[in-house]
Order: structure tokens, then sequence, then C-alpha cells
């Protein structure tokens, strides 16, 4: 330790990989680098996102808190929308998108920025980076003064020739080429290989860059003799795709020829990867997670490395070694282990060979023995820590040593260089105020900054008020807060130098933390002076408080706190800082904060300073949580909301479009054209929100530029967003709900609902839950308003209109459809025919109608458009799904007359597309076609039949004049007013526009508290327990 700089190195490592408790050979290679930092002295922030790992548990920060002084924690309860400023990594302008999409994977852009502060706050020596993938953390901080590191573990771009080998051609895609991982190795000063092999390969890849070989280190138990259980054979290791593919093989090769052999041989599987196998053999036991690995191991007679491919130092090999274990592996179990000298163990070429070794091994006692003492010789010889870690080290301390000069010579991760922390200047002044009932209240106020200056008015202050000025930072602080301390029922108020309050202010934040004797903290709202109008017209929505966490000043403090919770720490980065800490002080013992709402304070543009907090994961943890409250998003959306602004956003929810032509995409696509007509006259920016396939199909980035998204950035808001069709799960209401302050749902039918045979189990809850929360409804027709509120009644008290679609004719076919069906060769189609339209479902009707016409009309030709059951001689089935537009247009441009037999419709799109070309259509009858008729009177084609035989009768009268109507090809008569894509557009605008003039936000406030129950039922469901919860406070969290 004599070697190690006057302060110890400070290295901050990033991981996706979750080392405690391990399991995994990377879990166990980071958790050993911990470690031994750890035992060297050297001061460890770790940051954490880990992958597949919705939440870590209590167990694992427990034990990482206390080997490392800082932990930071993102696992799944923190989401990119906990980021602000997002800095994006400074040499990735013009990357390839393919290489940037895979970084995401393992290292968002959000998460990168978040982790370039903290870099900018604790200002360490060494920044580690576990993996290539995570490296986007070394070029995403503002200070720079840091040793880049990055440990490779395993080189990306010989991953599809290793998988390749196995007959894999699935990489998750992870592989990379090589000028892609040399793209990220570069970003490194350092980069670690974890075997002499991939070290060559690395120092050619990287020229310019130091390639260090460190491999695993191990602790080497002390040897013992004869405990091993007779025939047991062991393999631990991970569910990767090497190690699952190689077990899979030695359990169909080879442990049947062991088993032929040595009959009472069992096999015991550990970790991971016993979730990916199965067996029927009874002498395998895939036991996954085991309370004591030590004692799989000290049991195992043989220990075999299954893995036939892979990159990177095979792990559990060395492990297998270090437990004085006779092994038994392929070749590729000696990568990075037989340029270290003579193999301790055996290497098999094929599967006999490999069976023959674990029998010897197994029944041989002095062989084993012999082998036994070869592994544990060879694993002390070279993975002790100093031998592996030794030449790291060195290069860490030596930067360390360069750095002794300017540092400051504390212990704490962020403590601040002389030169960089700015002198805290205070000026307090005290006042004894009245309040209304009440007695007065002794008030010390503490105005902070690096100028002196107080700027505080209202009636009940001294006459004149001579504030003193108070040196020293904290510390002044401190001596003045000292004396303060004899009155427990006095206040202290902590505001940024310059920030003007009144008296009132300060009485109402008493107020505020007067409401409950457990309120020892108090805050008024903040906002710079271009906010405040924003601010004033949020109020009247928001609550007189609510709970907040404690991020610094301005702040009301109770004096009692700093009497049975200690003063300000004096080593803080800054007052928010400190301020931060006493609050996570006294929150541990029950004290919490709030937020007065109507107490609004202005502040400089730049805000808070950055928090610099040490032993305070439950803080971090409680901004996370804060983060995700139904307040916080309400509040987000509000501000949004009520934005002084030209334009206002709609969001439509499109997500629905298929790339292909059917009913829906007429619907929609129809309406987009119509909303994006009106849009500049009702003030409206347009935003489709639809999938890239479907967007690339439709043409839809010429047909509206600018306003396609695909996906939605972590803070988006709208004004109001619409979905144009019914949702079908809680995800797409949770979408709107967290977007936009109206929500806006289409119905199109019920059928879903009705029919039970088609209903989805989760449906119910689906549309139970719109209807309590949606704030308006588009019905497509009166007919689905009255089917939809007679069973979901709630929604009656949304605002709702009908928007039908179009029944103008010219508005449904193309110019070259209608000119495709007139003028198109009929000589396929010499014979007339009539079409039916349908599908399988029971509520189309085609089981009750084609048979009968079929018998009924030997002669006459029939198309069904859509599947249906049965095969008839003069009726010819046609798919309706891969149809296109003009395929479609000449069907109905052709045919007699359209038979549509449904029992249940929403509108009957079918119906409108065969009357644009004056076709005859005959409708099951129904109070939808009632409705459809009255609006298009005086057309008369519409026929209603109720009984067969009524279709019959018409379908007979109809077919006397087949050949005029075959060959007619438009419209006898028109609606006398016609009903038109604009104005079904219009209808629903109108709606968003009277929803947007209503102040009443309180479905918005149900709905967004409604999904955050559900989030928190998640958590329950993934496992959180208060027993575990209660741990975290007594066991992990450890006060300065």
């Amino acid at each position: 330790m004599s070697n190690i700089p006057s302060v110890p190195p400070h290295v901050l490592m990033v991981t996706h990989v979750l080392p405690y408790p391990p399991a995994a050979g990377n879990e166990i290679r980071v958790l050993r680098l911990l470690r031994w930092f750890a035992g060297r002295g050297y001061r460890i922030s770790l940051v954490i996102k880990p992958m597949g790992v919705p939440e870590v548990s209590n167990e694992s920060v427990s034990y990482l808190s206390s080997l490392v002084e800082n932990l930071f924690v993102f696992d799944s309860r923190v989401t990119s929308d906990c980021a602000q400023d997002v800095r994006l990594p400074s040499d990735e302008v013009g990357v390839d998108l393919r290489l940037a999409e895979i970084q995401e994977m393992f290292c968002p852009v959000w998460f990168s920025s978040e982790v370039g502060k903290l870099i900018d706050s604790l200002r360490p020596d060494v920044v580690l980076s576990e993996y290539a993938l995570m490296g986007r953390v070394l070029v995403s901080s503002e200070y720079s003064g840091f040793l880049k590191i990055i440990d490779s573990i395993e080189l990306f771009s010989r991953l599809r020739e290793n998988l390749a080998r196995q007959g894999v051609t699935e990489s998750a895609g992870l592989d990379l080429s090589a000028d892609e991982e040399r793209f990220l190795l570069k970003r490194a000063d350092i980069v670690l290989a974890i075997q002499h092999t991939e070290c060559d390969a690395l120092a050619e890849m990287l020229p310019d860059r130091r390639v260090l070989v460190t491999a695993m280190d191990l602790d080497i138990p002390e040897a013992t003799r004869g405990d091993c259980v007779d025939g047991r054979v062991l393999i631990v290791g991970s569910d990767n795709q090497f190690n699952v593919n190689g077990t899979r093989h030695f359990l169909s090769h080879v442990w049947p020829r062991v088993k032929a052999e040595v009959p009472a041989a069992t096999l015991h599987v550990v970790g991971k990867l016993s979730g990916c196998l199965e067996s029927t053999d009874p002498s395998v036991k895939l036991l996954g997670y085991v309370d004591s690995i030590a004692d799989e191991y000290r049991d195992a007679s043989v220990v075999v490395n299954p893995c036939l491919h892979g990159t990177g130092l095979k792990i559990k090999t060395i492990e297998a070694l270090s437990w004085g274990k006779a092994h038994v592996g392929w070749p590729v179990s000696a990568d990075g282990i037989l340029d270290l000298g003579s193999l301790p163990y055996v290497l098999a070429h094929e599967e006999e060979s490999f069976a023959k070794a674990v029998c010897s091994l197994l029944v041989d006692d002095a062989m084993r023995t012999a082998h036994e003492e070869r592994s544990r010789a060879f694993a002390l010889a070279h993975f002790s820590p100093d031998a592996v870690y030794g030449p790291l080290a060195a290069l860490i301390e030596a930067h360390a040593r360069s750095d002794d000069s300017r540092r400051s010579g504390g212990q704490k991760g962020n403590q601040q260089t002389p030169e960089d922390a700015p002198v805290l200047v205070s000026t307090y002044a005290c006042a004894s105020l009245g309040r209304d009932g009440g007695l007065p209240i002794t008030v010390h106020v503490f105005a902070t900054g690096q100028v002196a200056g107080l700027t505080w008015s209202g009636p009940g202050l001294p006459s004149p008020l001579e504030p003193d000025v108070i040196a020293g930072g904290i510390e002044g602080i401190n001596r003045r807060l000292h004396e303060c301390l004899g009155d427990g029922e006095a206040v202290v108020l902590f505001v940024p130098a310059g920030t003007p309050f009144s008296t009132q202010d300060v009485v109402d934040l008493v107020e505020a933390m007067a409401a409950d004797p457990l309120y020892g903290f108090a805050m008024p709202r903040i906002s710079i002076e271009a906010q405040a109008d924003e601010e004033a017209r949020m109020l009247p929505h928001l609550p007189e408080s609510e709970r907040r966490v404690v991020e610094g000043a301005p702040l009301l403090v109770r004096a009692a706190i700093f009497r049975d919770f200690g003063l300000l720490d004096a080593q803080a980065a800054n007052l928010d800082s400190a301020l931060a800490q006493l609050f996570a002080r006294a929150n541990r013992r029950g004290i919490s904060a709030r937020l007065a709402n109507r107490v609004l304070m202005q502040a400089g543009a730049t805000g808070l300073s950055a928090l610099r907090l040490t032993r305070a994961s439950d803080h971090a943890k409680a901004l996370s949580a804060q983060a995700a409250l139904p307040e916080i998003r309400f509040e987000r959306l509000l501000r949004h909301r009520v934005a002084r602004k030209d334009m206002r956003d709609v969001l439509f929810d499109i997500r629905n479009l298929a790339a292909g032509f059917n009913g829906t995409a007429h619907h929609v696509l129809a309406l987009m054209g119509a909303f994006s007509r009106l849009a500049a006259s009702r003030r409206m920016r347009l935003h489709f929100w639809v999938l890239p396939e479907s967007a690339e199909f439709h043409d839809l980035y010429a047909r509206f530029p600018g306003a396609i998204v695909h996906q939605l950035a972590a803070d988006q808001c709208f004004d109001a967003s619409v979905r144009l069709t019914q949702p079908w799960s809680l995800t797409e209401l949770r979408d709107q709900a967290y977007v936009s302050t109206v929500n806006v749902f289409s119905v199109l039918d019920t059928i879903a609902w009705d029919c039970h045979y088609i209903r989805m189990p989760h449906l119910e809850g689906v549309w139970r839950a719109m209807a309590d929360y949606a704030d308006g409804f588009v019905f497509i027709s009166e007919f689905t308003r009255q089917r939809f509120l007679a069973r979901f009644p709630a929604a009656t008290a949304a605002g709702q209109k009908v928007a039908h679609c179009s029944m103008d004719p010219a508005e449904y076919w193309t110019k070259e459809s209608e000119n495709l069906a007139v003028r198109g060769d009929r000589a396929a189609d010499s014979a007339p025919y009539v079409l039916i339209v349908g599908n399988r479902y029971y509520h189309k009707g085609l089981a009750e109608v084609v048979p009968v016409l079929s018998a009924a009309f030997p002669d006459v030709r029939f198309k069904v458009l859509g599947e249906c059951n049965g095969h008839f001689h003069n009726v010819e089935q046609i798919s309706s799904g891969g149809q296109s537009a003009e395929a479609m247009a000449k069907l109905f441009g052709h045919c007699v007359c359209l038979v549509f037999p449904s029992f249940y419709e929403g509108f009957g799109l079918p119906i409108f597309e065969a009357l644009a070309f004056g076709k005859p259509v005959l409708a099951r009858h129904s109070d939808l076609i009632d409705e459809l008729r009255e609006r298009i009177d005086p057309v008369p084609d519409l026929i209603p039949f109720v009984t067969t035989n009524e279709l019959l009768r018409e379908l007979k009268d109809l077919l006397a004049q087949q050949v005029m109507l075959a060959a007619r090809s438009s419209p006898v008569a028109l609606p006398r007013h016609p009903y038109r894509w604009e104005d079904s557009a219009s209808d629903v605008l109108d709606l968003v526009d009277n929803l947007l003039a209503r102040a009443d936000l309180e479905r918005c406030r149900k709905r967004l508290e409604f999904f955050y129950r559900l989030e928190m039922f998640d958590l329950e469901r993934a496992g959180w327990a208060d027993g575990t919860q209660n741990m975290v406070s007594f066991e992990v969290e450890k006060e300065e």
C-alpha cells in the first residue's frame, strides 16, 4: 500500500452487469475487480444499469453499498423520463445507425448523459467501462481529466464466427465488424483483454492504445481431500448461447456415454444455464441458483466445461482450477490459459474421448488426486489477485500520483478542488412574524450565494432590516445556526442570494409545514421569470400542498430539525447538497417535506446546484419514485397545456394502420388528408404516430411532411391526443394518458365486446377504463354511440361526437380505379356476378346466406370477398387481405349488386364502396341501416331485408336487370346533403376544440392515478415486499 498516492485513486465503474449475487462469469469478473479495488484502498463509485433485471434487490444493494463509496442504480424504476438536459456522446456525429442502435440497447444516450454529469460532479481519477458497448460514458462528460479504461471481456467482432461454428445464425444483433469494434474501443486510453490471444488481436486493432492482459483473479480455497461425492460431475454457467448449446450437446452426446460406463454418476447443473435446459434423466439435476456454490464445488469429483466455442477467458475453467478440481474441457476452454504454460487438465477433441476422460477421473482416485494438485498449483501461480491486477494498478496509481498536486486532500467523492469550489457568502436576517390565529414565529433567513444580497419585502419586518453578512460558507452558516437552536419553534429559511420573497411567502410556507408535526421541510414552487405566467395559470389546477423530496434551496426548515439531527455537512459540495443530505438524515427518522404550491419564487435560469451526495441512495431512490408520481406527470402535461403558443399540438395515434389496404386504412388515410387541410385554421399542429413500415407503404412522408413520428421522446407532450380506432389494450390507453391532458378515442363498434367467442379476456377492463377516464369519444355512427353508452354508461360523462365515414360517392374511388372498373377488360367476367362481402366471423352472416343463394340461383355466379366455410359450384372465394385498390375497384365496379348480410356493423364501408358505382346493396336490416338510409336520402339503392325469403325476392328482382346493373358505373341519385371526409374530420376537431376549452382536468388526474397504481402493482408482482423495504433502511443506508 505504500506506493498508493497520498489520496487513494477514485475509480468510477460503469456496468450493465449486476455483480452480486454472482452467477455468470462476467458477474464474477466485475465483482472480483470491485473487491480488489476496495481491498487496495481505492475509493469506488459504482454505476449499474442492469440488463434483464427489472429491479435490483436489497440484498444486492446492501452488499454493494458495503463495498463502494457511492452506488448509483439505474434499474427499470429509473427511466428516460428522469433525464434532463440530455447530452449526446461527443464522437457520434454521423455514426452508423446500426451501431448507434446496438449501443442504445446497453447504454442509451439519456443514461450516458446522466453518467457524464456524475463524472463532472465526482471528478474521478479513472472511469472504467465494463464492455465496449458501455463506452459512451467515456465521451459524455465535460470534465476530461480522468483515465479512460474499457474492460473488453470479449471480442464482439468474433461473435458471429464463433456462433457459426455451432450452427447458430442468431447473434442477438451484437456481432460487430472490426471497424465498429475499433470505433468503440478507441474511446479508451487503456483496453483490458481477459486473455493473451485476445490481447494480441486488440493490440493489432488498436496500435495507438495501451492493451493490457487482465485475466481473472480467484480466491484459492484451502486444499481439501476426500470431501467429494463419488461419481458427481458439475457444470456451472450462465445462460449465454455458448453455454446453452455446449451443455445441450454434452447432455445428448457425452453424458449417455458416461452413464453407460459409470452408472452411478450424477450431474449437477448450476446457474442461470439450468433454466434453458430440459432433461428427464433422473441422474441430471438442473439446480439453477444454489445457496452455496462452494458446497457444489467441494462435492464435485469432476468439473466440466461443455462450451464448444466462445470468446474471452473461460472463467468457469479457471474457477474449477482454483477449487483444485479435476477438469475436462474442449479445446476452446484453453483460450487464454494455454499461453500461461502446460495445461493442468484434460482437453478432449471428440465426444468419445471427452466421456472417457470424465469416466477415468471418476473411477481412478489416484489420477483424480494428481489432477487436483496440478489444478491448484496452476491457479496459485497465475490467478492470484496481485499477479492479475498488478500491471493495471501500476497505471492507475501513476495517473493518480500525477494529479496529487491539484487535489484538495479530502476523502469525499463529492469534494471540489479549491480552484473550482465557489466561495459562499450568506446574508443573515431574523424577524418575528405574526400569523392569523396563531402565535408569532421567529424566522431566521440565510440568503446564500457568491455575493451578499437579501430581497425580503412585506409587513412585520424590523425597520430598518439590518442583515449580517456571514463568511465561511457552510461552516459560517452552521455557527450562526448553533446560536438559533434555543427556540425549537423557530424556522429557518434558505434562499439563493437575490431571490425575492415576501413575508406572506414565509407565512404560507410555515402553514404548509404546520399541518403535521412530522413535516419538517417546506419549499415553494420555483420558476424563472419567463415561466411565471405559466405557473400562475397552473395554480388553480394544483392542490394547496403536496409531498416532495428536498433538492435544495429555497427551503424552509424547522429549527428543531437541526437540534435533533445535526447541523449542515460542512464538507458538502454546495449548500443544496448539504440541505438534501440533511433531509435524507431526517427522513430516515420519519420527517418529510411539503411543496407549497401557492408560494411562487423566481430564481435565476441556472436553477439548483448539482447534487453531490454520498451514502444517500435512499435520496436517489426517492427522487426516482417521485418522478413516477402521477402528480409529477400531471404537472408536466399541465405546463404544456397552459403555455402560450401559436399552435396547439395534437397527436393522432394511428399505429393500427397496416402496411396494406383495408377498410381501416381507407378510413384513416382519408381522415389524415382532411385533418391536414383543416389544421391551420384550427391553430393545430398535427403529429401522426405511425409504424415505420406503414408510413413507408402508404408514402406518408411525402404526403404529410414533418408530421410523421414513429417514437415519442421521453418528455414529449401534446395538448390533445386522438386514437382513430378503439383501443385493445391498457397500454394504448396509457400511451395517451402520459402525453396529453385531453384523450379522445374513436369507437367503431362493440362487436368484440358483445360476442363472447371473439372477446379478449382483458377487453372488459380496457373499455371500462376507457369509459371512466377518457375525455371524449368519437363514434362512427349514432348506432355505435347508443350501443357503447348502453354497455358503458360511465362514458356518458365524457364529450361525444358522431363522425360518420364519408357518404359522398365521389370520395370512394380514385379516378384511376373508376376508369379501370369501367373500361377494364370484362372478358373474364363476361357472365354477370353478385358480390357478397363478409368473412368467417359468425356475425358477418355468410353462413346464413351463401348456401341459400348458391342453391336458389344455381346459374348465377357469386363472388365472396372474404372467407366462408364450404365449397359451392357457383361461388368463387376471394381473399380480402391482399387485394390492390385497382383489383377492389374492378370487383365492385363489375358486379350486378352487393349482398351485405352482416348482423352487426358499426358503419359498413362496403355499402358505400358499392353505392359509389351505383350498385344496389341488399343489406340485412338494422337500426344502423335505417340511420344510413336517412343520411343518404333520396338514394334508393340501399335495400334492407329481414328474412332470407325477402333477400331472395329482392335479389331475383335485381337479377332481372343484371345486364344493365353490371354495366352501371355511377350512382343514379346522390345524397341531398352529402357528408364528406372533411365533415367527419371537422366533427372530430370540433370535439377536440371543445375539450381544450374546458377547465376541468379531473379525468386527466384520475387516469394518471389509475395507471400509477397499476405500475405499483407491477412492482409488487415483481416481488417487492414490506420486509425487504424495511431492510433497506436499517441495513443499507449508512450515515457519514
